[in-house]
């Protein structure tokens, strides 16, 4: 079945989906290796959140609420940074140049997302004086996390990173650790949000109108309206995606100079090898 996250590689350049699932030549790269790791330490942030949440009081200045919501975060990143830098990030891999600094962006990162978190958190408390308790279920909504589906008419699979369950409706969230465009998100995100609304619709029945991408790099969440020309786009997509895994077709190269220097694969292209 061609999975969700199959569809970046497809928009990056058709090849590169054909090199990677058709003739097997799976190529890690530091941004996927950081990306994982990312995402591990973007749960744990969030379970640290909330515990220290609990644990306000009602009487707590500003920086008294900053303070306690960003503690233990920094050894989280550095425990986390450490395991997976320690194994290698990825066998295949050469060493990061400098990991000590990549460490330090992501706890800079995460004290700017808890910064903002305890803002919401100082003025929830001064509105509506709401216990520790509801003020978690008020930030952070009931989700699923890192759920997996499959349509087995679309021969579609997918984990979404969460599913936000709000007065009904499921909303996907994607976690994204690269730079997003200025305004609104990537297309391949786009796209990938579409899919997993329809893998949702099928699973539990709920019609899904809209998907969010989370921007870990500038703590943004970005709205993806899943209106008719985007399903549209998402089953043209799956359709020239299905001719290339399941019929062997060899697409054409989709030449962009600054795509082409950054991929894993262009050892294996033509275009960069001219």
């Amino acid at each position: 079945m061609i999975s969700v996250s199959w569809i970046g590689d497809y928009t990056y350049c058709p090849l590169k989906l054909y090199l990677k699932q058709v003739m097997d030549e799976d190529r890690e790269s530091h941004h996927l290796a950081l990306g994982r790791m990312q995402h591990e330490i973007r749960r744990g942030f969030e379970e640290i959140t909330k515990r220290n949440i609990w644990g306000l009081k009602e009487d707590m200045s500003f920086r008294e609420i900053r303070e306690a919501l960003f503690l233990d975060v920094p050894s989280l990143v550095e425990d986390i940074f450490k395991e997976h830098y320690d194994a290698g990030l990825s066998p295949d891999l050469p060493p990061l140049n400098d990991p000590s600094t990549i460490c330090e962006n992501l706890i800079e990162d995460l004290q700017i997302e808890s910064f903002i978190i305890a803002f919401k958190v100082n003025k929830i408390l001064q509105w509506s004086e709401k216990p520790s308790l509801k003020i978690v279920d008020t930030l952070f909504p009931a989700s699923l996390i890192e759920f997996s589906m499959k349509n087995h008419e679309l021969n579609l699979k997918g984990k979404v990173d969460k599913i936000e369950l709000l007065e009904g409706y499921y909303y996907p969230i994607e976690v994204k650790s690269g730079k997003p465009p200025v305004n609104g998100v990537w297309k391949s995100h786009a796209i990938q949000i579409a899919a997993y609304a329809i893998l949702i619709e099928e699973k539990f029945k709920k019609e899904v109108p809209v998907g969010y991408v989370d921007y870990l790099q500038i703590g943004d969440r970005r709205t993806v309206i899943i209106d008719d020309p985007l399903r549209e786009e998402l089953f043209t997509v799956l359709s020239e995606m299905n001719s290339i895994i399941e019929d062997g077709y060899v697409p054409e190269i989709v030449q962009n100079p600054n795509k082409c220097r950054a991929c894993d694969y262009s050892d294996f292209c033509e275009y960069c090898n001219e």
